[in-house]
C-alpha cells in the first residue's frame, strides 16, 4: 500500500479522504469508530489490531475517535459505539456494531477481501493430499512471488520442505511467520517435526536406530528415536505406529511426548490425510 505507511493508525477529518476513502481503492480499509469511555471499545480494539495485522498488509485499520471527530460520526450515521464501517473503492461496503467475536468479524473481513487465494490454497491442500507436489510447489511458489507474507503459502511450502527432507528451507519459512500471526501456533507444531531429523541424525541414522529398538524392546527411549527416524525418512505410517506403541505403554512417557509427535505428523501430512484420520482415531482411543 504506497500511500499509508502502517497499515494501522488514526484519521481524523482533514485526512479521511486520502487515508481511508482513497486507500479503499488499494485494500480494504476498517474504520473503528471508538472512544476513550467506551468499555467495549477497548475490548474490541486490541482484537481488531490483531486481526488486521495477521492480513500481512492485505487489510488496513483506521480509527476514528467519535469525540474528537463529531463531523464524521455524523456524516456516517454512527449511533452506538463501537462500529466498525469496511472500505473497499471509496465506498462503505459492509459495518457491525458491538464487539463481535474473532471469528465473526474475519468471516466479514474474508467476504469483501477475498482475491482467489483461499481457492488457490483449497486446490494446493487437495493436490498436497494426492501427493503432487511439483504442481504444489509451483502453486505455493508462484503464490508467494505475489504476496511474499502469505502465511497459508509459507506453511504448506514448510510442509512440503520437511516432506523431503529440506530441514534448513522449512526451518526458514516458519521462522519467518511472526507471533502475531493466527498461524503462528502451526508453526510452531511443524519447526517441532525439524526434531525429527535432528534427533535422528543425533543417533546415527534410521539403520542403527532399528537395531537398537530390536536389541532392547523395552526401551521407549530407543523405540521413540525409532519413530523420530521414521518420520524423517517420510516412513509416516511406521512412525505412527512406533509412537502409538509408547503410547499405549506408557502414555507419560517423556512428558506424553510420543503422542505429541503424533500431532506435529498430522501436522505435516495434513488434517484431511487418510492416514492422519486413521491414526488420529486410534489415538483417540488411547487417550480417551
Amino acid at each position: 500500500m504506497n500511500n499509508i505507511p502502517n497499515t494501522i493508525f488514526s484519521v481524523n477529518a482533514p485526512d479521511f479522504e486520502e487515508k481511508v476513502v482513497k486507500a479503499s481503492f488499494e485494500i480494504p480499509v476498517l474504520v473503528d469508530f471508538w472512544a476513550e469511555w467506551c468499555g467495549p471499545c477497548k475490548a474490541l480494539g486490541p482484537l481488531l489490531e490483531r486481526i488486521v495485522i495477521s492480513y500481512g498488509g492485505k487489510v488496513a485499520l483506521a480509527k476514528v475517535d467519535v469525540d474528537a471527530n463529531h463531523e464524521l460520526a455524523s456524516r456516517f450515521g454512527i449511533r452506538s459505539i463501537p462500529t466498525v464501517k469496511i472500505f473497499l473503492d471509496g465506498a462503505v461496503m459492509d459495518e457491525f456494531v458491538g464487539a463481535l467475536p474473532e471469528s465473526d468479524i474475519r468471516a466479514v473481513i474474508d467476504s469483501i477481501a477475498s482475491d482467489g487465494t483461499a481457492d488457490l490454497l483449497a486446490n494446493a491442500e487437495k493436490l498436497f493430499e494426492e501427493s503432487q507436489f511439483d504442481e504444489v510447489e509451483s502453486v505455493f511458489t508462484d503464490l508467494l512471488e505475489r504476496e511474499p507474507g502469505n502465511t497459508g503459502a509459507l506453511i504448506g511450502l514448510s510442509r512440503l520442505k520437511i516432506i523431503k527432507g529440506d530441514e534448513a528451507g522449512a526451518r526458514q519459512l516458519l521462522c519467518s511467520i511472526q507471533e502475531t500471526d493466527v498461524q503462528y501456533e502451526e508453526a510452531k507444531t511443524l519447526i517441532g517435526a525439524l526434531e525429527f531429523f535432528k534427533i535422528c541424525k543425533q543417533h546415527g541414522g534410521l539403520k542403527k536406530s532399528l537395531k537398537g529398538s530390536e536389541k532392547n524392546p523395552g526401551d521407549l527411549e530407543a523405540r521413540y528415536i525409532l519413530g523420530c527416524c521414521y518420520a524423517a525418512e517420510n516412513s509416516y505410517r511406521e512412525a505412527l505406529e512406533t509412537f502409538l506403541s509408547i503410547v499405549r505403554k506408557n502414555r507419560q512417557f517423556g512428558d506424553d511426548k510420543a503422542r505429541k509427535a503424533m500431532l506435529t505428523i498430522f501436522a505435516v501430512i495434513g488434517s484431511n490425510s487418510a492416514l492422519t484420520a486413521e491414526y488420529r482415531k486410534q489415538l483417540a482411543m488411547e487417550v480417551f
